[in-house]
């Protein structure tokens, strides 16, 4: 079912600074030369093709992987900025849709989707204050978006994470980006600019 799918993506968007303490084996760093290919779209490999920021290091992940240990088909896309003091985090995650014929509501799951991450920010003691969800695009997809602003837990600055959603053929889609405050500001030019890059199937 499309709800488990979107329990999966919430590791993709909760505590999105984690990112910054993956192991070498759990993400692949991609050279200079790999980070160009992901501009060419090829549906066997990764059905989508994105501009990423210069600079950036930029990592592939394997899809999130439920409680059960059975593999999904996707995948994610992480690029990350660090600076001295912080840094900031874009990741792209698309997971394989249920083959059952089912026809999910993107509102409806979107909406399920934003109170999930409200609620396992709290549940950790920390206040989140979510946007109004707004309808926008993820490419040419219909999408639903997101902000969420996370304060709490001895930070000197809040965190700030913009997250969408959008359902295409094959895959849900789910980009986010992901600063403290002084640094999603700061590299929000760069993130809108990957993000208006973005080509899905």
């Amino acid at each position: 079912m499309i709800v488990k799918l979107i329990f999966l993506l919430l590791g993709s968007v909760i505590f999105a600074q984690a990112a910054l303490a993956d192991s070498a084996s759990e993400a692949t760093v991609l050279t200079k030369e790999a980070v160009a290919d992901v501009k060419a779209f090829d549906p066997a490999a990764r059905p989508y093709i994105v501009q990423l920021p210069d600079g950036w290091e930029v990592s592939e992940l394997k899809a999130p992987r439920p409680y059960s240990g059975r593999e999904i088909g996707g995948g994610r896309l992480r690029a990350i900025k660090k600076e001295s003091e912080g840094a900031a985090v874009i990741e792209l995650t698309y997971m394989s849709k249920p083959g059952s014929g089912e026809q999910p509501d993107l509102s409806y799951e979107f909406g399920h989707f934003v109170t999930t991450i409200k609620s396992e920010y709290e549940s950790k003691g920390l206040k989140a204050t979510v946007t109004e969800t707004k309808k926008s695009n993820l490419s040419v997809l219909p999408a639903e978006e997101a902000e969420v602003v996370v304060s709490g837990a001895g930070s000197a600055q809040d965190l700030h994470q913009w997250f969408a959603m959008a359902m295409g053929k094959n895959y849900v889609y789910a980009l986010s980006f992901t600063g403290h405050k002084d640094y999603y500001d700061k590299f929000l030019p760069a993130f809108e600019k990957c993000r208006q890059s973005l080509k899905v199937e």
